[in-house]
């Protein structure tokens, strides 16, 4: 679809959620029940169609009316003119940190990991005209950010064309400041309940954050992938291809203030090519469950991990099915008994 100018319609991303049911953490000698969840993102972000940059800031705009009292954010200092990517990428981790630094939220330092999961899913976009978290190679978040040699969590915002058109893209696009911060300000400026950009941007325990953009040739409006990332562990490898029945080893250590939890392991289906028309049929990603959750003894559990301290490992064997293998590590973070997922890494396995 196309703005009556000719311009390709813009379309802000949708949040991924969590859909994880109701895994339980059972104790051999009094049975509790533990809600494992992650933190949540809010309900389903809405996709709100936005035909330019002009449209964008009316919408930024009206997202947030006086009545919401929001702390003002730092004062910005916008660049003088055009910013090439390097550049423009660290201006959006300013916008970010200028936006949680009005909610007294540390401030998220550059993980390039996550960038160049980012900028792999921004290009995908902006060159086929979707605006989805799943990739045109069927891929998923979590797998972008494995195979860019990330390891803990990684939870993304997005926000591109719908228009399935194919465009060639710009190799070395420029990025008007002020297009980057409409962006950012729809995001932070969303209502409940369609604001799950805005409690991704505000979450407190992120630590770290990437960002691609990408321009298609003769297109200003740039398309826009953040990845956030929870970094509370420090994990040994995965591999990123593994063979049926492979027995790999999780373990690692936690970072405070970060309390050992679980281990889950998972599996999705292979991944398979999207069509941009169903790309922009989707809208929340569901993070799935994991189908197996592995706690320390003293739990019911199929295997117990061996914990010492922070430290923990266990050996696990991956399924007989051929898939994307979802490996998680999970954690109690202050104010919560509750389970919460501290790195989710993929394992294809063909």
């Amino acid at each position: 679809m196309a703005s009556a100018s000719g311009v390709p319609t813009w379309v802000s991303g949708l949040t991924w959620e969590a859909d994880l049911g109701a895994p339980a953490l059972e104790r051999v000698s009094k049975p509790r029940i533990s809600k494992l969840r992650l933190s949540k993102l809010g309900t389903r972000a809405l996709g709100v169609f936005i035909p330019g940059v002009l449209a964008l800031g009316a919408f930024a705009a009206s997202g947030c009316s006086p009545k919401c009292a929001e702390p003002p954010p730092p004062p910005l200092e916008r660049p003088s003119g055009p910013l090439e990517r390097a550049a423009a990428e660290q201006y959006v981790l300013k916008l970010v940190n200028r936006h949680r630094a009005a909610h007294d939220l540390p401030p998220v330092e550059w993980d390039e990991a996550a960038a160049e999961a980012g900028r792999r899913h921004a290009a995908d976009m902006a060159a086929r005209g979707f605006t989805a978290h799943l990739g045109s190679d069927g891929s998923v978040p979590e797998q972008r950010y494995s195979e860019s040699g990330g390891a803990h969590l990684v939870q993304e915002n997005a926000a591109c064309f719908f228009d399935g058109v194919a465009r060639e893209l710009d190799p070395e696009p420029r990025f008007d400041p002020r297009q980057l911060e409409a962006i950012q300000d729809a995001f932070y400026n969303e209502v409940p309940p369609h604001d799950g950009h805005r409690t991704n941007i505000l979450k407190r325990w992120h630590t770290g954050f990437g960002v691609g953009l990408a321009k298609p040739r003769g297109v200003e409006q740039p398309c826009m992938a953040q990845e956030f990332v929870d970094e509370y562990a420090k994990l040994t490898d995965l591999p990123k291809v593994a063979a049926r029945r492979q027995v790999i080893t999780v373990s690692g250590e936690l970072l405070e203030p970060a309390v050992f939890g679980a281990i889950g392991l998972g599996r999705i289906e292979p991944a398979r090519p999207l069509t941009p028309e169903a790309l922009n049929q989707t809208s929340s990603y569901h993070m799935p469950a994991p189908d197996t959750l592995y706690s320390p003894a003293g739990f019911v559990t199929p295997k117990p991990v061996q914990v010492n301290g922070n430290r923990f490992s266990i050996e696990l064997e991956l399924g007989a099915q051929a898939g994307r293998y979802l490996v998680s590590v999970w954690a109690r973070m202050p104010g919560s008994d509750e389970l919460t997922m501290v790195s989710l890494r993929t394992i294809t396995v063909k």
